[in-house]
């Protein structure tokens, strides 16, 4: 007896045999459309999470069953569950249910399906509508049954909690790095950074550094961004990234760097866990000048 056909054993407790039946994941007719979602993130690469693992386990299974049709396998390689739009198998998967592809989903969980509550009961409302299933195997959790909106939410939560519990672990790392007045400049021109065991030591780059001179003392000269920018292309003067040609943003990003004061203005910018997106720190945290 499979995890299948357990559910089916648990589910006839409560549910109407006749809705039962009815269900793709248990309905006797001929050519159910089913696929699977698989999805392994940064964080998840044992074995038993392994993308090669799940998408064996769902092309075995689905083909096992005679009247199911083998529609395929979406997956996500080192992807974060925060944000659909982030996955493109995903999305590939929510557009061919839109297009009545799909009939039932196979997922190993409610994690791997998303990790963002919000999300995960909106795409499932919606999959409702298109009268597509999607079974949770883990969990049990078949989506179109009537009791099972207030489990995948819990689910769902508490999916979003980790990842929440996460990044706030990373967070006061970063935080007790500035409280010992050390930071990440990232990759600024005029600067080297040299790896000496665990730790990062910043030093200054003497041939950069003189360039950087220049940029300050041109700008002081009246100068605009663009006549600087050509003034050290036709010198043949390589950017951080070793490029031939200077912009004029690149100029205006050196112009406004605090790091060329001998300081640090650190958490100038705050990440939205779910989002993704990044927007200016103004007002909402704290930030640090070292």
């Amino acid at each position: 007896m499979d995890q299948i056909d357990k559910s089916l054993w648990i589910n006839k407790l409560w549910d109407p045999l006749e809705k039962i039946e009815d269900s793709p994941l248990h309905s006797k007719r001929e050519g159910i459309k089913v696929a699977a979602y698989c999805r392994v993130s940064l964080d998840s690469l044992g074995l038993s999470h392994s993308l090669e693992s799940q998408v064996s386990h769902y092309t075995y299974l689905i083909n096992s069953r005679d009247n199911w049709t083998f529609v395929g396998i979406y997956f996500d390689n080192l992807v974060t569950g925060r944000k659909a739009s982030l996955r493109r198998g995903f999305t590939r998967m929510l557009r061919h249910c839109e297009e009545h592809r799909i009939d039932l989903i196979l997922v190993k969980n409610v994690s791997r399906f998303s990790r963002n509550a919000q999300e995960l009961i909106e795409v499932i409302e919606r999959l409702k509508e298109l009268k597509v299933t999607v079974y949770f195997e883990t969990e049990n959790i078949e989506s179109t049954r009537s009791d099972t909106t207030y489990l995948l939410k819990t689910y769902a939560s508490i999916a979003q909690g980790e990842i929440e519990a996460t990044s706030q672990a990373i967070e006061w790392g970063h935080e007790k790095r500035m409280m010992k007045g050390k930071v990440n400049i990232g990759h600024t021109y005029g600067y080297d950074k040299t790896k000496v065991g665990n730790e990062t030591v910043i030093t200054i780059n003497e041939e950069q550094a003189q360039v950087v001179r220049q940029i300050y003392q041109m700008h002081l000269d009246g100068m605009s961004n663009n006549a600087i920018a050509g003034e050290l292309t036709i010198r043949g003067v390589r950017t951080y990234f070793g490029k031939e040609l200077w912009g004029p943003k690149t100029i205006a990003s050196i112009l406004s760097n605090i790091a060329y004061t001998g300081n640090a203005k650190t958490r100038k910018l705050t990440r939205d866990l779910m989002s993704n997106k990044r927007r200016s720190s103004e007002g909402i945290r704290d930030q640090y000048l070292i």
